[in-house]
């Protein structure tokens, strides 16, 4: 993967991770002891992070680092893939042909596992009408 490539990835996970939060750029930059600048610029993929500021940063989230990576369980919903994967799109076009088709490859992973883990998800969750149905036999 390309260097720019994951970088914006990274940063727009960490995006979401602060907007779960409930945090503003402003409020986790100063959770984290960082300049809300440079955040912004991590955040946007423009800016190389390290490991001190990865570490500051998921103290600020009240968070493990290794959750900064868990890309796989960013979205909740098709709005946050959707807000997710646009910077990645975006990116796209400074990428070599193999280059995309990899990146769009990995997208087609991610969005199988998240509908897997949908599916069986809401296949554990009870389901009042079949329980009335149930109860009416």
């Amino acid at each position: 993967m390309k260097k720019q490539v994951f970088k914006t990835i990274f940063g727009s996970h960490i995006r979401t991770l602060r907007k779960k939060a409930g945090f503003t750029l402003e409020e986790l930059a100063w959770r984290a002891q960082i300049h809300p600048n440079y955040l912004g610029e991590v955040e946007r993929g423009a800016q190389n992070i390290s490991l001190d500021n990865m570490r500051k940063i998921a103290e600020g989230l009240n968070t493990q680092i290794s959750d900064l990576f868990a890309v796989n369980q960013l979205c909740e919903s098709k709005d946050e893939l959707v807000q997710s994967l646009t910077p990645l799109i975006m990116s796209l076009q400074r990428n070599t042909q193999s280059d995309r088709e990899y990146i769009i490859a990995q997208a087609c992973s991610l969005s199988v596992r998240l509908r897997s883990s949908k599916a069986a998800e809401s296949s554990r969750k009870p389901n009042p009408q079949q329980d009335e149905k149930r109860q009416q036999r």
